[in-house]
């Protein structure tokens, strides 16, 4: 909870320019570990750890559901990717993509 303080102070210091003074973390993993600490990083990488395993389930299933798996997965993949840059946590169709999958894992 203390983000907003941490740049607050690096502001002062000349470390940061203005526009990033009270802006909210972006790159997800970092900004999750900034804010809930040890506990939270972790919770986030076991949720995506989770994604894959039913990405996985999902692909050696039926060759229709590996399909509609793999193009799942491919968007997935890319927010992840994206999520280096933004809190993806926060999207809906990351959700609507991961009940999609959760669907296809148990088909």
């Amino acid at each position: 909870g203390g983000f907003h303080a941490e740049t607050e102070r690096a502001y002062q210091q000349g470390l940061i320019h203005a526009p990033y003074r009270r802006a909210d973390p972006h790159a997800e993993l970092l900004g999750r570990l900034a804010e809930t600490g040890v506990v939270g990083g972790v919770t986030l990488l076991l949720l995506w750890w989770g994604i894959g395993r039913f990405g996985w389930t999902a692909l050696c299933g039926e060759p229709a559901s590996a399909w509609a798996s793999s193009a799942v997965l491919a968007g997935l993949f890319g927010v992840l990717v994206n999520s280096l840059n933004a809190d993806v946590m926060n999207f809906r169709f990351v959700w609507g993509g991961l009940g999609l999958l959760r669907g296809l894992a148990h088909s």
